[in-house]
């Protein structure tokens, strides 16, 4: 039995949009957190007592203020930002900074080299990141769908999924990258500063940092969640869009190697959103995590 503990906030049923189950690309090895936690099955108290959260701001970390930026990583904020127009956000693309931007038309059809299909999701081979089809707190609760799939190079170790909300087009998109050599606090200070160069930045505020702890479990979790690292996060009030205050929205941590990122951008009152947001980084960070601790990624050749 798993022992977790929840503070803070009151959740709704965590549940996804899917596909119909399409092949499988199955990997016993590694620990799928999305399966072994049921997060897309999860009731409202089994939420309760499953997640604990905690709040974290980047205004208020030493090592990140000290830390210089590595303009390498803009290319993930113009990738996402920059796409305007219907016909930018659902064709395949080619990114002006390097890289391929391709349209998921449908889950089960999708077919590109570094990626598999695995039951519901996509899954980034080489970094083990997790893309479900569709990502919703409850079966009621607010869906993103999953959108296109992001290559920012050809060595397939700098990736991203990203997520639109059919209602209004808010965004949520996933990224793992492979630069061992990039301190994880380079990384954050090069995210903020586009962000402030990109938004009308009006003030920074805490988020959500969302944690599982594990009582009695089997080795394989065990060992995922011993000495798991600790993210940063931060989150930049924007100004109104459409008289709807908003706000940007940082989570990256550093592991084994890669850099696991979620970026979001919400109105500024929809705790819903940012939860998910918060879990989907979790979920996120595990998955990479796991798959690196079983097979790590080896530097050097590159795919």
């Amino acid at each position: 039995m798993y022992q977790y503990k929840f503070t803070g906030l009151a959740l709704c049923l965590l549940g996804a949009a899917c596909a119909s189950t399409p092949q499988t690309a199955q990997r016993p090895d590694v620990v799928n957190p999305y399966d072994y936690y049921a997060f897309d099955r999860l009731s409202r108290i089994e939420v309760a007592e499953k997640l604990s959260i905690k709040s974290a701001s980047l205004e208020e970390n030493t090592a990140v203020l000290s830390a210089s930026a590595d303009e390498r990583m803009q290319v993930h904020e113009r990738a996402v930002t920059g796409d305007k127009s219907d016909s930018d956000r659902l064709n395949n693309k080619v990114l002006s900074g390097g890289g391929q931007s391709y349209y998921v038309q449908a889950q089960n059809s999708f077919e590109q080299d570094g990626w598999a299909i695995e039951g519901d999701r996509l899954r980034h081979i080489e970094s083990g990141l997790l893309c479900p089809s569709g990502i919703s707190l409850g079966e009621e609760g607010r869906a993103f769908e999953l959108e296109r799939v992001i290559e920012f190079s050809e060595t397939g170790r700098d990736v991203a999924c990203h997520y639109s909300a059919p209602d209004n087009g808010d965004g949520i998109t996933a990224y793992a990258s492979y630069w061992p050599e990039v301190e994880l606090e380079a990384h954050a200070v090069a995210a903020a500063q586009t962000i402030i160069q990109n938004y009308p930045v009006q003030s920074q505020v805490t988020l959500p940092v969302v944690e599982v702890s594990a009582g009695d479990v089997d080795p394989a979790i065990a060992e995922i969640l011993e000495g798991i690292e600790e993210p940063l996060a931060g989150g930049f009030e924007i100004g109104a869009i459409n008289g709807t205050a908003y706000r940007t929205s940082l989570w990256i941590v550093k592991t084994h190697g890669w850099h696991v990122k979620l970026r979001a951008t919400y109105g500024s009152d929809d705790q819903e959103s940012e939860l998910l947001s918060a879990i989907h980084f979790m979920t996120s960070h595990l998955a990479v995590r796991a798959k690196n601790i079983a097979e790590p990624t080896m530097p050097g050749a590159e795919v």
